[in-house]
């Protein structure tokens, strides 16, 4: 079969199978997706963006902090570096931010599993009250905040 018409049937194709239509929503669906988990007793929120989630998120206590750590990954896996950076907040009982941390990505590319992911890690230098929450934030802008 020539490769132009095989080219050519492809959307079509994925347009029949429900595919194309399929992703595109899924794709909708987890841009700015807000997730509420709980990790070693802390309610955590990660906060996606149009164009990367969080992944592996992990809050360790140890003796001088609070370890907060995990992944920033590319909604499409194509070879596109992450931009931005990673906000992770320290939100108080009523609402309020306490103490934000502005973490830069450092893009990495994984050739052999295909996978394009940002680690970030920070280290709460204080002890943080379990009543507090975390929210982690990828963010596609600078990191200038008001």
């Amino acid at each position: 079969m020539n490769k132009y018409i095989k080219m050519s049937i492809l959307p079509i194709c994925l347009a029949l199978s429900g595919y194309a239509s399929s992703s595109i929503a899924d794709t909708q669906k987890v841009m700015n997706e807000s997730k509420q988990l709980v990790i070693n007793g802390y309610q955590v929120e990660t906060v996606a963006s149009s164009s990367a989630y969080l992944a592996g998120i992990q809050v360790i206590p140890v003796q001088n902090g609070l370890q907060i750590m995990g992944g920033v990954i590319h909604h499409t896996h194509q070879a596109r570096r992450i931009r931005g950076h990673v906000d992770v907040e320290l939100v108080d009982t009523s609402g309020q931010i306490v103490k934000r941390f502005t973490l830069p990505l450092e893009h990495q590319f994984d050739r052999a599993k295909r996978i394009h992911s940002v680690p970030f890690s920070v280290l709460v230098p204080d002890e943080v009250p379990k009543e507090y929450s975390i929210r982690i934030r990828h963010n596609i802008g600078t990191g200038d905040h008001q």
